[in-house]
């Protein structure tokens, strides 16, 4: 039938598109590109999100674990391995099985030079538990969960890739954050009754729901941030405005009174970076009234309390002497740089390129701890960069430096430039890379400061969130194409 024809020009009127030619892409944008399709007419239905497979369910089950409760439940398993290895082991299994029978996916493609740099790091690695298995045995492979947590960022990246997938777990994480500070608020009102009325892992000694403050901590931090930043999931809390009033304000004093001062560093550097990325452009996520209205619960809250207390006593509630300690060299400021000296000069006598290996204890090289000899020495000098370049000599510390540089840098231009080689980021995920650049960049200082990213709480977390970020950022979903 030929197509109708207008009365006055003559011209021929096209024929109403039907549902499949509407949520069709354009031929030039790829098949991945396209999450969302526009509504068109009455009997058009939105595409039903697909259920996460159970591999997915186990990763977003460990990582939630590990974020509400920390350490303690790590040690669940069959020494050296333990729940994080064995969620490592069975996504990478699964990875493989689905490529291995080319089940459909969405095309990925991996930034080159950071994929590079993370394939190289994880070979040295390996070689290096290899030479230290020989002699050190399983202590060897315990030290090697500095690199071998870097797989992580390859299960991040591909589960990133799948649009609803990724949608659901970055939903569903958001609330993952906010139950965290309720659990250390909780811990911290009852003084950790919690934790020590747990059961006690026997081949540890510690409670299961034990954890490391500076983990927690900086947990609590990044749900404050999610407060602040106001993504889709934390829009959909009943009550927001209250639970966001009492969640700043219930995160910000956990902050201040923790003992530790590296997460408060890391927080406020986390923050900044974060914030000063994320300003301006086609997509801004820092409206006016938001700031307003999170700036003022800040500073009232702050002058009630230095009101109360006075200036000496908000300084002892913030522990803000520890920080004199830095510009003093002295208490656990000087037991550090002791211990990273003594640790550079043995690399530069032993082996200046490639450190000296896994499976050897560095506590050896700390006069302070020489003589712990227990089965759980503290095995690495409180700082994930001094660890590396220890254990992997200065070629392991040049490729770390470059993942830096090229995985928190790269991040940072993505989230300024607002926009990938399909178009400009949507609101929402401009939020959202912003959320994981803190994220990491939060990780990295807090691990400057303390052991931290080479246990699984932050070593895993740190790894996938960049392979998830980088997969987010790069992915058809999520931006305006460029449909002219």
């Amino acid at each position: 039938m030929p197509a109708p024809m207008t009365a006055l020009t003559g011209s021929v009127v096209s024929p109403a598109p039907t549902v499949a030619a509407v949520t069709a892409p354009p031929a030039r944008l790829p098949a991945d590109a396209w999450v969302v399709t526009p509504r068109v007419g009455a009997d058009w239905q939105a595409p039903r999100a697909p259920a996460w497979p159970g591999p997915v369910w186990f990763l977003f089950i460990y990582l939630a674990v590990i974020t509400i409760i920390g350490k303690g439940p790590t040690y669940l398993g069959v020494p050296p391995f333990y729940w994080g290895e064995i969620t490592l082991v069975a996504l990478a299994a699964w990875i493989y099985g689905r490529s291995f029978l080319r089940l459909p996916g969405p095309r990925r493609r991996w930034p080159a030079m950071l994929t590079f740099l993370i394939v190289v790091f994880v070979a040295q690695g390996g070689v290096q538990m290899f030479l230290g298995y020989r002699r050190y045995r399983e202590e060897a492979i315990r030290d090697s969960a500095l690199w071998y947590y870097a797989a992580f960022f390859f299960i991040g990246g591909y589960v990133g890739a799948f649009p609803a997938w990724a949608n659901l777990l970055w939903t569903r994480l958001q609330w993952v954050w906010l139950a965290a500070l309720a659990w250390y608020a909780l811990n911290d009102l009852t003084g950790n009754f919690l934790v020590f009325a747990s059961p006690t892992i026997p081949w540890r000694g510690v409670p299961l729901l034990s954890s490391s403050g500076s983990e927690l901590v900086q947990h609590v931090a990044l749900a404050v941030f999610l407060l602040v930043l106001s993504p889709a999931g934390v829009r959909r809390l009943r009550f927001r405005g209250v639970v966001f009033a009492l969640g700043i304000l219930a995160g910000l004093y956990l902050v201040f009174t923790a003992p530790g001062r590296g997460v408060k560093v890391a927080v406020m550097v986390s923050f900044l970076v974060g914030f000063l990325a994320s300003l301006g452009g086609r997509a801004p996520i820092w409206p006016f009234s938001r700031m307003f209205a999170a700036g003022s619960v800040v500073s009232l809250s702050v002058l009630l309390v230095a009101i109360y207390i006075g200036p000496q006593g908000l300084a002892a509630s913030g522990r803000l002497d520890r920080f004199v300690d830095i510009t003093e060299n002295a208490g656990t400021a000087r037991w550090r740089l002791v211990w990273w000296q003594r640790l550079h000069n043995a690399v530069q006598t032993r082996d200046p390129f490639y450190g000296v290996g896994f499976g050897e204890s560095l506590s050896r090289y700390n006069p302070h701890l020489q003589a712990d000899v227990g089965p759980w020495q503290v095995r690495s000098p409180h700082n994930v960069n001094v660890t590396i370049y220890a254990r992997m000599g200065t070629v392991g510390a040049a490729i770390w430096g470059s993942i830096l540089v090229f995985g928190l840098g790269g991040l940072i231009v993505a989230v300024r430039r607002n926009r990938n080689r399909f178009g400009v980021y949507t609101t929402e995920r401009r939020k959202e890379l912003t959320f994981w650049l803190v994220m990491l960049f939060a990780t990295w200082v807090n691990a400057t400061f303390g052991l931290l990213m080479e246990g699984p709480v932050l070593g895993v977390w740190f790894w996938f969130a960049l392979g998830f970020a980088y997969a987010r950022a790069n992915g058809g979903d999520g931006v305006r194409p460029r449909l002219s």
